[in-house]
């Protein structure tokens, strides 16, 4: 296994050919539920056509360790364009090595650049690891989600 540290990191754009490695990574994040592989690779297909979506891999060597996925909108509440970062995962053997935070850094980049006031994302509540990492970054928590599904 690739032991990396961040310094050997490098971000780039998702590219087609990203997926087989990502789906680990998606199945890491959502390991409550089994995941639809092809349904999975249809959305990243989409994603990747989206001219309003963003994906970033985080790679050391020629694995990917790490992955944020997010779009840009526009809404009444921001008064007009924000990122919301859909996805963020690093890989459990390299968390705590700065990997989701050069992610981040990519991400809110990516959103400066495009003309975005503000970035939003929300975690599930029994992240509590993931509250502190975003509070430390300088998220700030403004609301709960409610999801209903039909």
């Amino acid at each position: 296994m690739f032991k990396a540290n961040a310094e050997e990191i490098s971000i780039r754009r998702a590219e087609r050919t990203d997926f087989e490695s990502i789906f680990p990574l998606l199945e890491q994040l959502w390991n409550d539920r089994v995941l639809d592989k092809n349904r999975y690779e249809q959305i990243f297909l989409n994603e990747l056509s989206n001219s309003r979506a963003f994906m970033f891999c985080a790679s050391g060597g020629k694995e990917i360790i790490g992955f944020i996925a997010g779009s840009i909108s526009e809404n009444f509440y921001h008064a007009g364009n924000f990122a919301y970062i859909s996805t963020l995962i690093t890989d459990g053997p390299h968390r705590g090595k700065h990997i989701g935070t050069r992610l981040l850094d990519t991400a809110v980049e990516h959103a400066r650049q495009n003309g975005c006031l503000s970035v939003e994302l929300d975690a599930n509540f029994h992240r509590s690891a993931s509250h502190e990492f975003y509070e430390h970054y300088g998220f700030r928590k403004r609301a709960f989600t409610f999801t209903m599904g039909i």
